[in-house]
């Protein structure tokens, strides 16, 4: 009973604290985004025009493969860890969510994992999510609609 009550007060905050954050409703309609983690990617993200490119805020999320080259050879190893513990652990927790629903990312979740396995395979959709959701906050920031119209 009194877990419930902190668990209470805490979503309240959360929810308040979330309508300063107006950019938010563009992410927290994928679903397996809610809340805390849609405020989690917003505040980690900040200002996406900082990002070249979505790729960029992949590898700043620290879920893009490690790379070692020396002459001809390059190697690619395992994610490189860099950036927010926090946000890769949310993002793969919303990408075992989001496989679900969403039917473009379960297929490209179950054909890495065929390949590859399942750990690599959540990482894999986690990278897809961030990437998407960066499109969203940059779409928002435009002044541009999730469907493409003016908002």
């Amino acid at each position: 009973k009194v877990l419930d009550e902190k668990i209470k007060r805490i979503d309240e905050k959360l929810l308040e604290v979330s309508y300063k954050f107006p950019e938010l409703e563009s992410i927290k309609s994928i679903y397996g985004i809610g809340t805390y983690t849609g405020l989690m990617i917003v505040s980690e993200i900040a200002e996406p025009e900082r990002f070249m490119d979505a790729d960029q805020v992949a590898s700043y999320s620290g879920l893009c493969a490690r790379v070692n080259q020396s002459g001809q050879h390059c190697y690619y190893g395992h994610i490189s860890k860099e950036g927010s513990k926090w946000l890769r652990w949310a993002l793969v927790e919303a990408a075992m969510r989001v496989v679900r629903k969403d039917e473009w990312l379960r297929r490209f979740y179950l054909r890495i994992r065929k390949r590859r396995g399942k750990l690599i395979a959540r990482v894999a959709v986690a990278r897809k999510l961030i990437r998407i959701c960066w499109h969203r906050l940059r779409r928002y920031q435009a002044g541009v609609g999730i469907r493409g119209e003016a908002a």
